[in-house]
Order: C-alpha cells, then structure tokens, then sequence
C-alpha cells in the first residue's frame, strides 16, 4: 500500500476510485474495498481509497464523547491488511463540507484524483448536506464520463454491518460480536508513556497506553487481548478504568503483556480485544487481586491459544 496525498502522485493510468470514512473497516467496507481493487486489477488501472480525515462528522455535528472506532493510524494498518493499492486521506474540512455534490465529484475525483470508475456503498452521502447519494453518483458519471458501482449491504448477525451497529456493540462490552462484524478484533493503539508502577510493585507491570481522545473504548473492565509490539505478538491483559484497589483517579488503561520484560516507554503498542473477561472491581487486599490476576491472565493465554491461527 502507499500513501497518497495528491493525484500527481499516482502513475498513468485509469483510477477506480472508492471514498467514505470507513470507520473501523469493517465487513461492508472490506466488500467495497474489494472490488475495487478487483476492478483496477482487471482493467489494468490503478486502486485507489479515498478516506475523510478527520470523520466527516466530526466536523459537520460533532459527537458529545469518543467515537472512532479506528485512528486514521488504525485504519492505514487495515486498509494494508486488505491490500490496499493507494489511500489517499482527504482532509476534511468547511470547504469540502460545504461543496455542492457535483462540485465534490468534478473537483476531487474527476480532476484531483482522475476517476473513472467510481465505487461507493450503497448508503454513502457526499457533498454538502450530505444531499448527494448513489442515484445522483449515477447522473453524473453518465454526465461527465465515469462509471460507478454500487455496493449493496452486507447482512450479519441478524442485521446489516454498518460502524453505528458496532460502535453500540463496542460501548456494551460485546467485543465477539464487535469482532464478528468487524471482520477481525477491535483494535486500540496508543504510545506507552509512564503510570505509577503500581503494577510491577505486585508482580505484574503494565504499560500504560495514551490513547486519542476521540478513539471509542470499551466500558470499564478487564479484556483479554493479543498485543502487537513490532514483531512480536504476545498474549495480555488489558484493564480499563479507575484501577479502585489502588484508589486511581481518573480513567486509564494498562496492560499487561504475558512474557515480555523489556521495556516499553515511548513506544506504540496495537492491542487486538478479544473477550471482556470480567467487571473492574475493588480488592480487599493485594493477595486477592494477585490471585485474580493470575486467573485473567490464565484465560487470556487460553483465548490466545484458540486464536492462534488468526496470528
């Protein structure tokens, strides 16, 4: 995959362009994303993503809390995984919010990004107001000269994939369904900056993640995960919350990387959420939080053996 920030950047040839937000990549992105791709392969063109950074509603109404189920970081690594051509993260801003749709189509994807063929699903909205959909795609594809495909919806788990589903999913705590719909584990990122060391002074350090403040967590509790450091991949225990044995304030999230003893400050850790394996809850002393510990990061190994063969 490469990163791509201007049309002159990509080489001659026809582009199949696709475009959306596609927050947390999932089911219904990966089918587009495909055939895209599948459709550049076939005519000797070029694949191209075009992403919104930041999410288009984060501009037009933002939320009141954290929302992303991806980083734009996040993304990037998904969209390689896919096999990704190009991906190009358009910025999002009042100026392209405010552009009427054809304006948006004759400006980015005719002459920034020299579409055509034009890929979207079937509920993607452009321009300002969101006042352009599929059918007037269409229109002005036979107007201009480029054509488009139309995506229609992918069906799971009782419903159609979409990032509002999973996003519900993710602040209830239901991490398999979250996963099943994502197409693979919620991930969260972030760089490992300093704690209080309470967890290395009972027998089990943590790396204490900095997450962006717009990235969506999960509810307060202990997770199973699967944490990507460059490359290795090691089991662990995540634990989101106040930490009220220790009498924490604020909010935080550590983890705890079945064994690795080296040291982490300053770098990125990726963490793939399994399971939620229980509440955060207070202890009445050491003794009973190391003996819980021990038992977490027992099922955690035994969740990461289950999936080993999606390492």
């Amino acid at each position: 995959m490469k990163l791509v920030r201007s049309g002159r950047e990509l080489p001659e040839g026809p582009v199949v362009v696709t475009m959306g937000n596609f927050d947390g990549v999932h089911l219904g992105h990966r089918r587009t994303i495909s055939f895209t791709m599948k459709r550049a392969e076939s005519s000797g063109g070029i694949g191209l993503v075009l992403t919104y950074e930041p999410h288009t509603r984060l501009v037009v109404s933002p939320p009141q809390g954290p929302f992303l189920l991806t980083t734009l970081e996040e993304k990037l690594l998904k969209l390689s995984d896919l096999g990704a051509e190009y991906v190009a993260p358009v910025p999002f801003g009042r100026e392209v919010a405010h552009m009427d749709p054809e304006e948006f189509v004759r400006k980015v994807l005719v002459e920034e990004w020299r579409a055509v063929e034009v890929v979207v699903g079937y509920n993607h909205r452009f321009g300002r107001g969101g006042e352009g959909g599929p059918s007037l795609l269409r229109k002005l594809g036979e107007d201009i000269g480029f054509a488009v495909h139309v995506i229609g919806p992918v069906v799971a788990e009782g419903g159609v994939i979409s990032s509002t589903k999973i996003r519900k999913l993710v602040r209830e705590g239901k991490m398999e369904e979250a996963s099943r719909l994502l197409g693979g584990p919620f991930v969260i990122s972030g760089t490992v900056v300093h704690g209080d060391g309470r967890g290395r002074k009972i027998g089990y350090p943590t790396a204490n993640l900095a997450v962006p403040h717009r990235k969506l967590l999960p509810p307060d509790g202990v997770y199973a995960v699967r944490v990507k450091l460059e490359e290795e991949v090691l089991p662990g225990v995540m634990n989101i919350g106040t930490r009220p044995s220790f009498e924490g304030k604020g909010r935080s999230l550590e983890v705890h990387i079945i064994g690795f003893g080296g040291e982490l400050y300053g770098r990125k850790l990726l963490c793939e959420v399994f399971t939620r394996l229980r509440e955060e809850r207070k202890f009445d002393d050491v003794e009973s939080l190391r003996n819980q510990i021990a038992q977490d990061l027992e099922r955690a190994r035994t969740l990461a053996g289950e999936r080993r063969q999606l390492l």
